[in-house]
């Protein structure tokens, strides 16, 4: 395994673990179509701009995980010196092996780098995997939300969010 910074050769392989890993869960597509049509339209030009990074995985020159790290909104969910983390995605052929607390363990020391205190990270709330991962590694759930703009069977997202700091163990 081999971790690597994003830069633009790396786009496209990006784009398409996003839409598989998506797919996989049974995310909306619309909601897929409106990260594509952001940060990841070219993740390498959005995450290399101060405060931000995006972290790959690879084993065998295949893209297998990334995660990306940014500034929160400000005053975003009432923290301050707060980064988000998103986009932490295993392909699912490489699940269960342990490579997400093997990323998180590089976030978690990225973040102070980056100048942050604290990390916030969402998933949907029916993301069970995702939330007993967070829970693993210590986050705090801190508060729920809708978000109205993508769906899924017709209905509205319920996200969950979670709270670290960069300074506790993972």
């Amino acid at each position: 395994m081999e971790l690597r910074g994003i830069s633009s050769k790396y786009n496209k392989e990006v784009r398409k673990l996003y839409i598989l890993s998506n797919e996989t869960m049974r995310v909306s597509r619309t909601l897929t179509d409106k990260v594509l049509s952001s940060d990841l339209a070219d993740p390498a030009k959005f995450y290399s701009q101060p405060g931000r990074y995006m972290l790959l995985l690879f084993k065998s020159e295949n893209l297998i995980g990334m995660v990306g790290i940014r500034e929160a909104s400000d005053g975003e969910d009432g923290f301050s010196d707060m980064a988000e983390v998103q986009r932490l995605l295993i392909h699912p052929e490489c699940r269960r092996q342990h490579l997400g607390h093997e990323i998180m363990q590089r976030v978690h020391k990225k973040v102070p780098e980056l100048g942050y205190s604290n990390y916030t990270l969402s998933t949907i709330s029916t993301n069970e995997v995702a939330i007993m991962f967070y829970n693993s590694l210590d986050f705090m759930k801190f508060s729920h939300t809708t978000d109205h703009y993508s769906q899924r069977d017709g209905l509205p997202y319920q996200m969950v969010h979670f709270v670290g700091e960069s300074n506790g163990n993972i």
